[in-house]
């Protein structure tokens, strides 16, 4: 989520388009559409090899993401690539190979963004985990990406009912106490576009506070030495490495001799320096001999429902520095999961797992009809053996697709905030015949999508 400064033709001057949690906008985005057909022409369903970074984006670029926002969600790939049909042909039945001797086993899951909405408070959310809580948190270790910043010195700030303004993002430690700490989240990323929101402070706040309710972090740090102090997680008597970037820090600077603050690479961008990732791996197996590699990165285009080529490319070029997980986050919208198979520098054959955006597992997108689904993930972690050699493998990968709904009353009011099963929930209602014609309708379109993107 950002704000975006753009100045229209023949029109009102600098209005920042921004995504919010609510409908009822103030302006009529007539206009900047009316601007944006004017300068595009061709196909506007179809993914365009763009950065997506507001703090780099021009004219056009600004305008492509107004149309996402506004007009709709872009559900297939790039074309002439050939992504659609590289996605639909995936296996991901990862297996142990043959000789395998086991060790140790743990079960990870992992869900998409976290946003803070005036919606998310603790009494609209008594239920919020109950048909998901246990996919996710029946796990050994469940992994999110914490999106807003928890600065309790400073004021709350949401994403605004109106697109005139946009305050930078701020949450509480009673909002992040639904999600974290006991037996539900136990580990976030932290580098993400809006890592900055609440600047240098707000960044240190939020790791004091997840420190006091002994929650694990990475992507943001309060020193040089914390940024590579890589966090390895002992799951089970599996040793799990998290690293940690983002694309954009949504123009903010990073200050000047604080560049520990937030990982900050431009994954979005063809030929990327991946130096800080590869020295990280390098930390995580040989200094801390970590068994596996999870990388948590924000990235890929909002309101996409496939990476583009580029994004596709430095997805392999991360696995093959020794990365065996990618747990990507940012589009709010679903896209694939990717088993990539490749043979490493030793000879030795290897399969790496790549989920490119799980969509956001906690926000209010409602006028992005595609973000109001998501998807969780489930996968095992095989520590073991193979004639004599030791390794760790993946299996066991499954998903689960969510639906969120809100409940409100007259005033308009959130009353009830869930995180639905989305097949359960199609499933009870079709039965019940207790949603409205078009709302059945929708929750089906969106279910269609999803199981096209999902295996």
């Amino acid at each position: 989520m950002r704000a975006l400064l753009v100045t229209l033709p023949n029109s009102v001057t600098h209005v920042p388009l921004c995504c919010h949690e609510e409908t009822g906008m103030t302006i009529d985005p007539i206009q900047p559409m009316s601007a944006l057909y004017r300068l595009f022409a061709g196909r506007t369903d179809a993914s365009r090899s763009v950065e997506g970074n507001a703090g780099t984006m021009g004219l056009g670029e600004k305008l492509w993401w107004a149309h996402k926002f506004f007009v709709g969600a872009v559900e297939h790939a790039e074309p002439g690539k050939g992504i659609e049909e590289h996605f639909a042909a995936q296996d991901l039945s990862f297996g142990r190979p043959a000789g395998f001797v086991p060790v140790a086993t743990a079960r990870l899951s992992s869900a998409g963004d976290i946003l803070t909405s005036e919606h998310l408070r603790p009494d609209t959310t008594a239920h919020i985990w109950d048909e998901v809580g246990d996919f996710l948190f029946g796990a050994d270790l469940a992994v999110a990406n914490l999106e807003t910043p928890v600065a309790p010195s400073r004021p709350v700030g949401a994403p605004p009912k109106s697109i005139l303004s946009a305050p930078p993002l701020n949450s509480s430690r009673e909002v992040l106490e639904i999600f974290a700490g006991g037996d539900r989240f136990g580990f976030f990323s932290t580098a993400n576009n809006h890592a900055l929101d609440q600047g240098p402070d707000g960044v240190r706040e939020t790791l004091d506070v997840l420190d006091e309710m002994g929650v694990g972090h990475v992507g943001t740090a309060r020193t040089y030495a914390e940024r590579d102090a890589i966090p390895v997680v002992d799951v089970e008597g599996v040793r799990v490495a998290f690293v940690s970037y983002t694309f954009s820090v949504n123009g903010r600077q990073v200050p000047a001799g604080e560049e520990h603050l937030v990982n900050y690479l431009r994954l979005n961008m063809p030929d990327v320096d991946l130096s800080m990732i590869e020295r990280h791996v390098q930390i995580a197996r040989d200094d801390l001999r970590a068994d596996v590699v999870v990388a948590c990165l924000h990235w890929s285009l909002e309101f996409e429902s496939y990476p583009v080529r580029t994004v596709i490319t430095n997805a392999h070029r991360i696995a093959e520095l020794g990365v065996d997980v990618i747990l990507g986050n940012h589009p709010h919208v679903v896209q694939p999961i990717e088993r990539h198979s490749y043979v490493d520098g030793s000879g030795v054959e290897r399969d790496a797992l790549i989920v490119y955006a799980h969509g956001d597992l906690a926000s209010y997108l409602d006028a992005v009809p595609n973000s109001k689904v998501g998807n969780l993930v489930r996968f095992s972690l095989h520590k073991g053996t193979v004639a004599g050699r030791e390794t760790t493998v993946i299996a066991d990968v499954s998903c689960l697709p969510i639906l969120r709904r809100a409940r409100f009353d007259r005033d308009g009011t959130c009353t009830d905030f869930r995180i639905h099963d989305l097949s359960a929930f199609l499933r009870r209602h079709e039965q019940q015949g207790d949603l409205d014609s078009a709302d059945l309708a929708e929750v089906r379109r969106l279910a269609d999508l999803t199981s096209s993107l999902l295996p």
